[in-house]
């Protein structure tokens, strides 16, 4: 009879014992998160929040720089303690990236109470101003709470059957 049926144990706990023995033995289990090509990679990482795809870029070395090019911004500040390291970490995101690199999706949710609509301005002025972005845009999703200024963009979605002057129409309150 087989040792397994007599001790009682399944093909899923010897795998996990096996994969436990090699922990032990010093053996390195397979990543298979890493044998992945970059673009699924990139498409995987373009579901999640910035920071975590900045993340986990940086912690392994085959991806270290991979976030550089991603095709979708997703910021949301619940991740932040404060608004002032939330609005930091997109500066240097954008300061960073792969200019070069097309960007279809950028999304940006605030919570917390902005003190003016610099943090909106700047994402659009990103957006604008980038051609591998506004050539390539499919959307832009702004969701921001509480703006206190004269002058709001929020909300603002942008189609690519809405032209950018359009957009710059609505932002200016046209």
């Amino acid at each position: 009879m087989n040792r397994e049926k007599i001790c009682g144990r399944n093909s899923s706990n010897s795998k996990r014992e096996e994969s436990e023995k090699k922990l032990r033995d010093g053996e390195k289990e397979e990543d298979r998160f890493t044998v992945l090509p970059d673009e699924i990679i990139l498409r995987i990482l373009s579901f999640v929040d910035a920071k975590i795809a900045v993340q986990i870029s940086v912690l392994n070395k085959r991806c270290r720089n991979l976030w550089v090019s991603l095709p979708v911004f997703n910021f949301d500040d619940s991740s932040f303690e404060d608004v002032m390291v939330f609005e930091d970490f997109i500066d240097n995101f954008f300061y960073g990236r792969d200019a070069s690199t097309n960007v279809f999706d950028v999304n940006l949710e605030c919570h917390d109470e902005l003190e003016d609509g610099d943090l909106v301005d700047s994402v659009i002025d990103h957006v604008t101003d980038t051609p591998s972005i506004f050539n390539t845009i499919e959307a832009l999703k702004i969701l921001a709470d509480g703006i206190h200024r004269s002058r709001c963009v929020i909300p603002i979605r942008y189609e690519r059957e809405t032209s950018m002057d359009d957009m710059e129409s609505v932002q200016d309150g046209e």
